[in-house]
């Protein structure tokens, strides 16, 4: 509902034009009269009444402004992504000539456009006005990062604020292991976009065949005089306008869902808040019984033993049975499900956290460079790290601190990822270089993995919408099926009685 609110105030106030895209009704007048008048003809085939019409044409004018601002948020993410793509790959080929940020951002305007292009120049514009901010090149970064949350351009600019910090000599190798991880990103998500593109094209192709393929057997059908008629009944038109209908909406959901906006803004705050509420339940080792759940099975259990005993009404204590199995399912399960919500929230952190972790060790030892990562964790992985590094501090010769790290959540990738990092750690100087090859290879393939889970959750969902129009366009048919057979036994009884 507030997406769809937020999609009429950009319609009617005309805000999408940050991006190149200009926007409004104006632009969109011909596409909205030709959406119209798509629906007014494919009501008038399906032969709906005039009063079915207006109902349609009403609440079609409700849903195109969504279907509109869909549209235009697609080639606005699409036109987010270039800007991303364009800052990174820019920005830190710029940086390894001359590790300096405010250089590298007054370089990098010239090479971008658009709404980054304006974050930009405000970050220059800081720098320079705010002299006496200690940390103004941390506070300027920080505004492209809350304008383009994305993961890498964080990453990005941690890893130039290190560097200048330090005054590192050593930083073309780390800045060509993040640079390389960009390239293969973006490869990644152009393939993702023609995925998408092809899942879109799809639904909406089958749901225009499925209109296309219903008008076909209404007008056959309709022009046969022993079936001629069925269109009058009221069911008929109800039906009728509800498939039509949702066939609308249907076209509405495949483009307004199908557009990639976790691309670019690949941090989930909602997820992350569950993840650490859950986090929180294992760690205090609370009780997997709550007072609220006791609470709700004894009411259940009252009620059961009231109607079983006093009413003698078996439907209402079986439901009230099943309630109580219900809750104390739920609470038996309450653990295994945060240690699965927080298993995944890890699985999806831990390449991200990896390769930050394989760029320090360019520089760094294991584990100095397992402790410079805690500053970009989240808090569960900043926990789970001060474990790890406690027991590692006890007992420094021994694997078990890294076969230990995230053991309870069964993380395979992990175990396997902490390993390499032990050997790093216990091999010679010959030896470290080919495993840390080894493990920004590893990181790849973890970061890949990671990203087509994420890919396949925010599309959780859409894939049914596939079953939508042919379940629809079956009932349809049913419906009319009925209502001719209707017909021909009205119009064979009225024969038989003449």
């Amino acid at each position: 509902m507030r997406g769809i609110i937020e999609s009429y105030k950009k319609f009617f106030e005309g805000k999408m034009a940050q991006y190149g895209n200009e926007f409004g009704f104006r632009e969109y007048f011909f596409y909205i009269v030709g959406i119209m008048g798509s629906i007014i003809f494919v009501g008038y085939v399906s032969k709906l009444n005039i009063r079915y019409m207006i109902y349609l044409g009403l609440l079609s004018l409700l849903i195109i402004p969504v279907l509109i601002v869909s549209i235009v948020n697609q080639r606005n993410e699409q036109k987010r992504f270039e800007m991303v793509a364009s800052y990174l790959t820019s920005s830190l080929p710029i940086f390894v000539r001359n590790p300096k940020i405010l250089y590298t951002l007054e370089e990098v305007s010239d090479l971008i456009e658009y709404r980054i292009q304006d974050v930009v120049f405000k970050a220059i514009d800081y720098i320079k006005t705010n002299i006496t901010d200690v940390n103004a090149e941390e506070t300027a970064l920080a505004m492209i990062e809350k304008e383009f949350p994305n993961s890498r351009i964080t990453a990005t600019h941690k890893l130039m604020l290190s560097i200048e910090a330090k005054n590192s000599k050593d930083y073309e190798a780390p800045c060509l292991i993040l640079y390389d991880d960009v390239e293969n990103w973006i490869n990644r998500v152009y393939e993702y976009q023609k995925d998408l593109k092809n899942r879109r094209t799809k639904l909406i192709m089958l749901t225009i065949m499925t209109i296309f393929m219903n008008c076909m057997f209404i007008w056959i059908y309709n022009t046969n005089e022993a079936f001629s008629g069925f269109e009058n009944y009221p069911i008929y038109q109800i039906s009728t306008f509800i498939f039509l209908l949702s066939m609308l909406v249907v076209l509405t959901l495949a483009i307004s869902k199908l557009h990639g906006a976790w691309i670019v803004n690949d941090s989930n705050i909602n997820d992350i808040r569950k993840a650490e509420a859950a986090y929180n339940d294992l760690k205090i080792k609370r009780k997997p019984i709550r007072k609220g759940d006791i609470i709700i099975s004894i009411i259940l259990l009252i009620m059961f033993g009231f109607c079983a005993i006093y009413l003698r009404n078996a439907p209402f204590s079986i439901m009230c049975l099943f309630g109580i199995i219900l809750v104390l399912s739920a609470t038996a399960t309450r653990k295994a499900n945060n240690i699965r919500r927080v298993g995944k929230a890890m699985s999806l952190e831990f390449p991200a956290w990896l390769r930050t972790v394989s760029i320090n060790l360019k520089n760094m030892t294991v584990m100095n460079a397992i402790d410079e990562t805690k500053q970009f964790a989240s808090s569960i992985l900043r926990e789970e790290i001060d474990k790890f590094e406690v027991e590692e501090y006890a007992d420094p010769i021994s694997i078990r601190p890294y076969v230990n790290f995230l053991k309870e959540y069964d993380l395979p990738d992990v175990t396997s990822s902490m390993k390499v990092l032990y050997s790093i750690q216990n091999l010679g100087a010959m030896d470290v270089q080919t495993q840390i090859s080894g493990l920004i290879t590893r990181t790849q393939r973890l970061l890949e993995k990671s990203e087509k889970i994420r890919n396949e959750d925010n599309l959780n969902g859409i894939e049914l919408l596939g079953f939508i129009p042919m379940g629809l366009f079956t009932a349809q048919t049913l419906v009319s099926l009925f209502l001719m057979m209707q017909v021909m036994m009205t119009a064979l009884t009225t024969a038989t009685n003449i």
